[in-house]
C-alpha cells in the first residue's frame, strides 16, 4: 500500500534516439517525475556496422545514478529499452561484442532465407510476432552466417537483450525479462519460454539464452565496484517491463478494459491488451503482432515507423541549415501547408535506415504518382497526415479482429506533446483522443518498481494514481478535419496497397 510516506525509485529509460534517468516519487497517491540526466543515443559505425555505443551509454547511466543519489535516497533501479537488439557477452571474460542496431543492413535478405527453412505461418503461430528483418531471430541468423565459429563453441556466452544487458553490466546477474523476450520472435508466446525447437532448427545454441523471469523480479544489487565508483550504497536493480512499449502501456491512464493505445515515440505502436495472444492467419494478414505486457497479458499491436520520420528529417534540416529546428517549429511549418495533399506509407522499407529522409519521401511520392512536396512545410505535413491515417488503419484492423469497438483512443509518449498530431489522429480515428502522460515509459517503469516494493497494489491502482498525477488533454474530432481525413483515407489505403504489391 502506498500510505503517506514518500518513496522514490529510479526509472532508466533508453530509447533509440535518447536516454533519460529520472526520479519518480510516490507520495499521498500522487507520482511526481524529475529528470536527473538526459543524453542522446544514436548508432555509431564500428567495423562497417551500425552499433550502439554501449560503453558510452553505461557511462551515461552511471552518471545519472550518481546525480540522483546526490539528492534522493531512491529505493531501487529499473531499466527499459527498445526491443529486438542484443549483446553477445562472454560471461567468463566479462566482455561483450558491440550490440548491432536493428537499423543495420546485415539482416537484408534473411527473411527469405529463413522462410525457406521454416514457413512464416509456422513462425507466427509459435511466437505471435510478425516476421520483420529487424527481429532478433533474423539478427542471430545473420550473425551465424557471418561468424559461424561463435556458434560452434557456445561455452560461457549469453545473448542478452538490451535491458537485460545493462542489468548484467550493473549487477553481474543474467536473466531474460518476459516482455523484452517476447519481441525476439524466438519465444513460444503461449508457454512463455524459449522455443527450443525453433532454436535447434536455426542452429542457434540454446545455452546462450538465460532463464526467463517475470516482470518485477529483483535481478540483484548494484556491483560493489560500481557502488564504490559512484559513491553510493547498494541498491536493488529490478527487472521491470524491459520493453519500453510494455512499460508505456502500464502507464496508459485508461479506466476501461480493453482500451486502444498509441505509444508514440521513435516507433509508433497502436494496440490493445488482450487476455491471450491472437495468432490467426487474419492477424498475420493485418500485420499485427503479439508481445507480452504486465502480468503476461498479450499486447496485440502494430509497429509503425513513427517519429523517426520527423527525427531524421529534422537531422537533415540541421545539416542543411546549420541549426536544428525544434519539434514545435516543425509542427508549425506543417500546420501552414494544405492537409492530406501528399501521403506516404510510413512503413515502406526505404524509410527504415538512417539517411536523407526528405529525399526519400519526395522520391516515394513521385514514384506513387502524386508529384512531390516542394516546400519543407508540405513535406512535414505529409509525415503528420500519413501517420494519423496509418493509426486509423491499425485501429480498424484491431477492431475487426477482436470484434471490439474502442470509444476513446489514448496517446502516450513524446508524440502526445504535438497538438497537430493529436488533432489529426482524433480526426482520422473519428473519436476522442486522450493525450498524455508524455513520459509514459518512465512512469510504467517506475510503477512496476513501486508494485514490486509493495507501494502500489495493481495495474489498475497504478493507472488511477497516474490519472490523478498528470494533466491530460482530450482532443475531440474536429468536423472539417475529420471529413478531410475521411476523404483522404481511401487514397492512402490505395497508395499503401499499390506499394506493397510492387
Amino acid at each position: 500500500m502506498s500510505g503517506h510516506a514518500a518513496v522514490t525509485v529510479l526509472p532508466i529509460d533508453l530509447g533509440a534516439s535518447s536516454g533519460r534517468v529520472m526520479c519518480a516519487t510516490l507520495e499521498n497517491e500522487r507520482i511526481t517525475l524529475r529528470e536527473v540526466h538526459r543524453f542522446a543515443n544514436a548508432p555509431v559505425r564500428l567495423d562497417e556496422q551500425w552499433c550502439w555505443d554501449a560503453p558510452r551509454l553505461l557511462s551515461e547511466i552511471k552518471q545519472g545514478i550518481a546525480l540522483a543519489a546526490e539528492t534522493s535516497d531512491f529505493a531501487s533501479i529499473g531499466i527499459d529499452t527498445w526491443g529486438v537488439d542484443f549483446a553477445l557477452v562472454d560471461l567468463a571474460q566479462e566482455r561483450f561484442s558491440p550490440p548491432v542496431s536493428y537499423r543495420d543492413a546485415r539482416t537484408q535478405g534473411t527473411r527469405t532465407q529463413v522462410a525457406a527453412l521454416i514457413p512464416e505461418k509456422e513462425l507466427f503461430a509459435h511466437s505471435g510476432v510478425q516476421p520483420m528483418e529487424i527481429n532478433t531471430l533474423y539478427q542471430l541468423f545473420a550473425l551465424r552466417q557471418s561468424h559461424p565459429a561463435l556458434f560452434d563453441d557456445p561455452t560461457d556466452r549469453a545473448m542478452l537483450l538490451m535491458p537485460d544487458f545493462f542489468g548484467w553490466l550493473l549487477t553481474g546477474r543474467t536473466a531474460a525479462e518476459l516482455s523484452i523476450a517476447s519481441t525476439t520472435g524466438l519465444l513460444d508466446i503461449v508457454q512463455k519460454n524459449w522455443d527450443v525447437d525453433l532454436l535447434a532448427q536455426l542452429g542457434i545454441p540454446q545455452a546462450w539464452f538465460p532463464l526467463i523471469v517475470p516482470s518485477g523480479t529483483v535481478l540483484g544489487d548494484l556491483k560493489p565496484s560500481l557502488c564504490a565508483e559512484m559513491g553510493i550504497a547498494p541498491k536493488p536493480v529490478i527487472s521491470v517491463l524491459g520493453h519500453d512499449t510494455a512499460s508505456a502501456v502500464l502507464a496508459v491512464p485508461a479506466q476501461e478494459e480493453p482500451f486502444l493505445f498509441i505509444s508514440c515515440g521513435t516507433w509508433s505502436i497502436v494496440g490493445t491488451e488482450q487476455a491471450a495472444p491472437v495468432r490467426s492467419e487474419e492477424a498475420a494478414a493485418l500485420g499485427l503482432t503479439n508481445e507480452l505486457g504486465f502480468g503476461g497479458k498479450a499486447e496485440l499491436l502494430q509497429n509503425i515507423v513513427g517519429l523517426w520520420l520527423l527525427q531524421e528529417t529534422r537531422r537533415c534540416f540541421a545539416q542543411r541549415d546549420g541549426t536544428a529546428p525544434s519539434f514545435k517549429e516543425l509542427a508549425d511549418w506543417a500546420q501552414s501547408a494544405p492537409p492530406f495533399a501528399f501521403l506516404i506509407d510510413p512503413n515502406a522499407p526505404e524509410f527504415m535506415p538512417p539517411g536523407d529522409m526528405p529525399a526519400r519521401i519526395r522520391a516515394w511520392c513521385r514514384a506513387s504518382g502524386q508529384g512531390a512536396p516542394e516546400s519543407d512545410a508540405q513535406l512535414l505535413r505529409c509525415i503528420y497526415d500519413s501517420l494519423a491515417l496509418q493509426y486509423r488503419a491499425a485501429a480498424e484492423g484491431l477492431e475487426t479482429l477482436t470484434d471490439q469497438h474502442f470509444a476513446t483512443a489514448y496517446m502516450v509518449g513524446g508524440g502526445a506533446q504535438s497538438a497537430l498530431l493529436c488533432r489529426l489522429t482524433a480526426a482520422a480515428l473519428a473519436r476522442p483522443l486522450v493525450a498524455g502522460p508524455f513520459e509514459a515509459t518512465a512512469l510504467g517503469n517506475a510503477a512496476l518498481q513501486l508494485m514490486t516494493l509493495g507501494h502500489l497494489r495493481s495495474a489498475a491502482h497504478a493507472r488511477a494514481v497516474i490519472r490523478e498525477s498528470f494533466a491530460l488533454q482530450t482532443y475531440a474530432p474536429e468536423p472539417t478535419l475529420t471529413q478531410q481525413a475521411e476523404d483522404a483515407y481511401a487514397r492512402f489505403c490505395g497508395l499503401c496497397k499499390a506499394e506493397n504489391n510492387l
